[in-house]
């Protein structure tokens, strides 16, 4: 009886493994036949998509567009879809569109190689950049898979141009770029015909010298760094089971903002523990050592803090004061400083006088007990140190170095 149900399993086995109905049958005898076309086929190449590497069928497109135009065809597993870049031949392409396939056993990708590189400032000060593809061609093929533009943009006597990027919610209406030495603000686009892809409508416009950088290719540069996370804080000292506690703040343009998410990372956890609380983070030393603590927006981690951490047995800090406030100045541009007293709450000592070593540099005023201190604008750059006070009594103090820099 025993060896009568192994035959009848071997038999359901052999009948059901390529499926249990025609249908499915049909799939996996594609699937493995394409696998094999994969294997065998010239047009075979491996490409890097999304920094794993494929292999994949590339063949000419019956529409090519001046040989920069490919079909790409992938597993089912791929990684390859409208918006994403591929690495082939040392060039990048990026998929504009994924044909529709009767034969479920493959994807099929239309990819063109990228053309050009557009850099910008990201909404949090941060430089970004992304390959694209310039469509030169008026009558592109390409073109005839998003809305028709050429009617939407009223004619002007400057020039006009269409790229392709993958989608990106930092570039909108307005968004400048400089490309070849040239510069060009967005006036539309199209993120819906081809998810994944944005079809981007420049026109030129005029490079501005104060806040274009035209040799890095980067325009809007004022706003790089807008965005810096500071804190009482350049090192901290943490006795071995106790708690530290420190209160991040960010400031955008030299303004504080109130309500932003930040994220904690301990390096070394065997050392410490960082846990959040309600407008900080609390750092228990759990191990005598060093390590540091990273400090980063939620929404873009490259704008960063990194703090110094050491665990002792006993104390041997004596600061107690500190100055909150951003650690860079801009010409021309004024940001606040308030006086702290380091681990205890977020209350503000008054500042009642102020010092700094180089006068030229910045000018303060005290409004309200909190210092404004406003960078020069004749271009002198570099660090200069600030002392606060609190009269008291007692008499208290902090120092903080800031850098001033350019607007480039």
């Amino acid at each position: 009886m025993s060896d009568h149900l192994n035959y009848l399993d071997t038999y359901w086995y052999r009948v059901t493994k390529m499926g249990t109905n025609h249908k499915q049958r049909e799939l996996n005898a594609s699937i493995i036949d394409f696998e094999k076309y994969l294997a065998e086929h010239p047009s075979s190449e491996n490409v890097i998509i999304d920094g794993q590497e494929e292999l994949v069928s590339i063949i000419s497109n019956k529409q090519d567009e001046n040989k920069m135009t490919k079909k790409v065809l992938t597993r089912l597993t791929s990684l390859l879809n409208p918006g994403i870049i591929m690495e082939w031949r040392g060039l990048k392409w990026i998929a504009y569109f994924k044909e529709n396939n009767p034969n479920e056993a493959y994807h099929s990708n239309l990819v063109v190689q990228c053309n050009n590189v557009i850099k910008w400032i990201s909404p949090y000060g941060v430089v970004k950049e992304s390959p694209c593809y310039v469509v030169g061609n008026m009558i592109s093929s390409i073109k005839s898979n998003f809305r028709t533009w050429n009617g939407m943009i009223t004619p002007q006597p400057n020039q006009f141009l269409d790229m392709i990027i993958p989608s990106n919610s930092d570039i909108d209406v307005n968004k400048r770029f400089i490309m070849s030495g040239r510069a060009w603000v967005v006036v539309d686009y199209d993120i819906t015909s081809v998810p994944g892809v944005m079809y981007v409508s420049l026109t030129e416009n005029k490079i501005d010298r104060i806040d274009d950088d035209n040799i890095l290719g980067i325009a809007e540069y004022d706003n790089l760094n807008s965005y810096t996370i500071s804190t009482i804080e350049d090192n901290i000292e943490v006795v071995l089971g106790t708690d530290y506690l420190i209160y991040p703040k960010v400031y955008h343009s030299g303004e504080l903002v109130e309500s932003i998410s930040l994220q904690y990372e301990i390096v070394d956890e065997l050392t410490a523990v960082a846990t959040i609380i309600n407008g900080g983070v609390k750092i228990t030393g759990i191990m005598a050592g060093t390590t540091s603590i990273n400090i980063s927006l939620a929404a873009e981690p490259t704008v960063a803090l990194q703090i110094p951490i050491s665990v002792v047995d006993t104390a041997t800090k004596a600061k107690e004061y500190g100055v909150l406030g951003n650690d860079t100045l801009k010409l021309g541009l004024s940001t606040q400083y308030t006086l702290y007293k380091i681990d205890s709450t977020e209350a503000t000592i008054p500042v009642t006088s102020f010092t700094v070593d180089k006068p030229t540099y910045v000018s303060g005023v005290i409004t309200n007990g909190i210092l404004v201190l406003t960078a020069n604008e004749v271009g002198l750059t570099g660090d200069v140190i600030v002392t606060l006070t609190n009269s008291g009594p007692p008499e208290v103090s902090a120092v903080k170095t800031i850098t001033i820099r350019s607007l480039w």
